[in-house]
């Protein structure tokens, strides 16, 4: 097997940092997926359609379901409760309110420039 990047050879020389980072993003993906279905039920699609109702009301009391599909039973969505959801898209206003801006005393922008950004 050749290491150099040569025309002859068919095979792709990849890095070493390249395999542990590819090798590590998989090893957070499985400990991600792990980790959010402790929690929560997973259903494939077609148990989602037949249970319809059952499953609204598992998501008023609080609960998180994923969602799966296909063979390789993916993950595709996740049923959260509007609460949580609600909290999560909250927009907090005035994050710079306490914070100290020092601006540099050459800057200059004209009234035109701004509007144009």
């Amino acid at each position: 097997m050749c290491l150099d990047k040569c025309k002859r050879c068919p095979i792709e020389y990849i890095s070493l940092t390249e395999i542990c980072y590819k090798i590590l993003l998989i090893l957070l993906d499985n400990l991600t997926i792990k980790y959010y279905n402790k929690n929560m039920k997973t259903l494939p699609v077609g148990e989602l359609k037949t249970h319809f109702s059952e499953i609204l009301n598992d998501v008023k009391s609080g609960e998180e379901i994923i969602i799966t599909y296909g063979k390789k039973k993916e993950n595709i969505a996740v049923i959260v409760p509007y609460k949580t959801y609600k909290k999560k898209n909250k927009i907090k206003l005035g994050l710079l309110k306490d914070k100290k801006m020092n601006i540099q005393e050459d800057f200059k922008m004209t009234e035109e420039e701004l509007i144009n950004l």
